[in-house]
């Protein structure tokens, strides 16, 4: 039994290993879920190489990846993130999920810097545009200085739907920069739950109470 005792600690103890090993992985993805902070890349400007290109389609126009090593102040955490205009002197950059994910409701979230070369009072080139299901969700006001967490929850995302995230800037080459992105599904609120439990014990309770006047 001491040594059955051993084996099952054991195995917890490499279980939770795993997990914390997987937990700190800077790109995971899944049909129902995403996490990049975006560390797993070299800096690049403008974007055009894997692993980065193998899990995002860049479009439109191009996004560069700056940090430690490549424009670093302009990652306000001191890590790597991305310039979602970049360096082509276009209005606008982006990219889109080559995850695609499950029908579902989904809460995306992720970390947005300013645009230090924004020209405050044009809101055209002071905004970011989170596409998902064929709905588009739009953050503006963000100015030079920004940095906060934007949470958009996104409802009825169809089978398949890829998730595009679009930065908008004047052409001079920068634009609203974003890090931390995730994607979850939406949990169920405790309350639904317990409804949903109580009318499936309401409905138990009708049939037996149905059974027991069938038998008298």
């Amino acid at each position: 039994m001491h040594a059955t005792r051993l084996a099952a600690l054991a195995a917890i103890a490499l279980v939770g290993a795993a997990t914390v090993g997987s937990a700190e992985a800077a790109y995971v993805a899944t049909s129902t879920s995403l996490s990049d902070d975006f560390e797993d890349y070299n800096t690049q400007v403008p974007v055009n190489s894997s692993p980065f290109t193998d899990r995002y389609t860049v479009g439109p126009n191009t996004v560069d990846l700056v940090g430690p090593g490549s424009f670093a102040a302009l990652c306000l955490n001191g890590t790597k993130c991305v310039d979602l205009v970049g360096t082509n002197n276009n209005l606008n950059g982006g990219f889109t999920t080559v995850n695609a994910f499950d029908a579902n409701d989904y809460e995306v979230s992720f970390q947005v810097f300013g645009n230090g070369r924004y020209n405050v009072g044009d809101p055209a080139f002071d905004k970011i545009d989170v596409i998902f299901g064929g709905v588009t969700q739009t953050l503006t006001g963000i100015g030079r200085t920004a940095d906060f967490l934007a949470t958009l929850v996104f409802a009825n995302v169809a089978q398949g739907a890829k998730l595009q995230i679009v930065g908008y800037g004047e052409r001079n080459q920068q634009g609203p920069l974003i890090d931390n992105l995730t994607v979850s599904v939406v949990p169920i609120p405790a309350a639904a739950l317990l409804f949903a439990t109580a009318l499936g014990g309401l409905a138990w309770a009708r049939r037996r109470a149905s059974v027991d006047a069938a038998r008298a």
